[in-house]
């Protein structure tokens, strides 16, 4: 039975996270994945436990998906725990999760981001710890959607970002 008193970061903005969409005429679509399982995974030999191993991207890993975080360092999320690694945290409620997709998602995202998002060098397989305005995140790209990876502390402030930055 679910937990009554378990809320998500980002619960009480759903209403402005679907307001992003009428904001920048259907060009951008925010949806909350709550609740996901987020495991903290350091390995030395990655190849052994089937995690990527190029910098910055992720791969699918028996139902889940692993994200390179750094050289021994990665986050899996979905369903199930981990094998065949030196050492594996739970880190489930240390970040929160919402997916942008449609057409303007790179030039929102672009507004407070210093990566290069343009499809050349961003597609579907990468991710990357970075800055977005103020908020550390990790941003990962899902074929035609972007998940954004963000702090309990900070899911508040990035939705007041995303409104802010799809108004100019």
């Amino acid at each position: 039975m679910a937990d009554p008193a378990r809320r998500s970061p980002f619960a009480p903005r759903a209403a402005d996270l679907a307001r992003l969409s009428e904001l920048t005429g259907g060009a951008v679509a925010a949806v909350e994945v709550p609740f996901l399982m987020q495991m903290g995974v350091r390995a030395s030999d990655p190849s052994a436990a089937g995690l990527p191993s190029v910098p910055n991207t992720w791969a699918p890993l028996e139902g889940r998906e692993a994200l390179w975080l750094g050289p021994d360092e990665w986050l899996l999320i979905g369903e199930g725990g981990a094998r065949g690694v030196a050492s594996a945290v739970d880190v489930s409620a240390n970040r929160a999760a919402v997916d942008l997709a449609g057409p303007g998602v790179r030039e929102l995202l672009s507004k407070g981001c210093s990566l290069d998002l343009h499809p050349d060098h961003w597609a579907d397989g990468t991710c990357a710890q970075t800055m977005l305005a103020k908020a550390p995140v990790i941003l990962q790209q899902r074929g035609d959607l972007t998940r954004v990876f963000v702090r309990p502390s900070f899911a508040d402030y990035l939705v007041e970002w995303f409104l802010a930055a799809a108004r100019e």
